[in-house]
């Protein structure tokens, strides 16, 4: 948040004008993860803020996919030698 404060003070707002920018700018957002932590992303791991609605609605379509992508992963993993899964 301290990034959006900086940026609305470049944009000439006092402290305490860029901190209530950044507040009502950040309302809106969520976290994003790359990938989405369904798909094993890092939830430590924040790569960017986004629309919350955007972000809710992508992510609530992992939850019918996920089981396709552990399938194959399983699948796949069944194929590899004992050294090629070390």
């Amino acid at each position: 948040m301290q990034d959006k404060i900086d940026e609305f003070m470049e944009e000439g707002f006092s402290f305490r004008e860029a901190e209530e920018q950044a507040l009502k700018w950040i309302k809106d957002k969520a976290a994003l993860h790359n990938p989405d932590q369904i798909a094993g992303g890092n939830p430590l791991k924040i790569t960017g803020m986004g629309d919350s609605r955007i972000n809710s609605s992508i992510g609530s379509q992992w939850k019918s996919r996920i089981g396709n992508v552990d399938k194959e992963i399983r699948r796949v993993a069944d194929t590899l030698s004992e050294e090629e899964k070390n």
